[in-house]
């Protein structure tokens, strides 16, 4: 929130995101197109292999591709596209706030940024150290298969570490977070409320992985807050998925 003077009366105004039943349905469209995008991707995806090997069946191709790297990557950059501009819409129609404030465009010390980053990393090392403790693979199958089945490796990397991080973070710790940390349930029911959600909407891993991203989310959470950036966010998330994708990368063979 920041405050701004209305220059016509001299009045001193609290600029203001969506509150927080605005921001909540809003949301819902954000997560509609979402799902429609990522549809639409599939069908175009699913098309373009039929075109070029005719003959498959067409709904085992589909199933085949549930956990296609390719469909992932693309997936990941094309909803990126269509609902981060769908987040910078919502948050350019509230009147009396600029997306820059509303969303955190706001820039981060180096040595601030560092810190995190550091941190980041220190969290990622420590869970994976934990996994290994507890006898579980480093690398989940579901990021194992998605690796394998990247097609183009590069685009795979451009969704994962770039095109993912920037929407989610956009998403979550921009638009909803902002918008909830101004209502009742302030700054820590807003973190600890995105931070389930993000969890929850990861549904290609299990319990066990969906909690480790959701004590991610509280700590992307504390950063976003603390610093004021979103890029702050996007930078730590972007460095968990690099981490993530180098490790499947090795246990694939490159």
């Amino acid at each position: 929130m920041s405050i701004d003077r209305d220059t016509d009366h001299g009045a001193v105004v609290e600029a203001r995101p969506w509150g927080p039943w605005a921001t909540a349905g809003l949301s819902v469209v954000v997560a509609v197109v979402y799902l429609v995008t990522a549809v639409v991707i599939g069908v175009a995806i699913v098309i373009a292999e039929l075109a070029v090997h005719p003959g498959q069946d067409p709904s085992r191709l589909a199933e085949s591709l549930e956990q296609s790297g390719l469909l992932l990557a693309t997936g990941a950059i094309g909803t990126a596209v269509v609902c981060g501009s769908l987040v910078l819409l919502f948050a350019w129609m509230r009147r009396g706030i600029s997306v820059a404030q509303y969303l955190g465009f706001r820039p981060v010390r180096a040595l601030s940024l560092l810190a995190w980053l550091l941190g980041i990393a220190a969290f990622a090392l420590a869970t994976d150290a934990l996994t290994l403790g507890l006898g579980k693979p480093l690398v989940p199958e579901f990021m194992v298969v998605a690796y394998e089945t990247a097609g183009f490796l590069p685009l795979f990397w451009l969704g994962i570490v770039v095109a993912a991080p920037a929407f989610e973070e956009l998403f979550f710790r921009g638009f909803l977070l902002e918008g909830l940390h101004n209502s009742r349930l302030g700054a820590a029911g807003a973190v600890v409320l995105t931070s389930g959600l993000w969890a929850v909407v990861h549904v290609q891993y299990g319990s066990y992985e969906r909690g480790i991203i959701f004590a991610l989310g509280i700590l992307l959470g504390i950063a976003r807050i603390q610093t004021r950036s979103i890029w702050t966010a996007i930078a730590m998330h972007a460095m968990v998925n690099l981490m993530a994708t180098v490790e499947a990368a090795i246990v694939c063979g490159g």
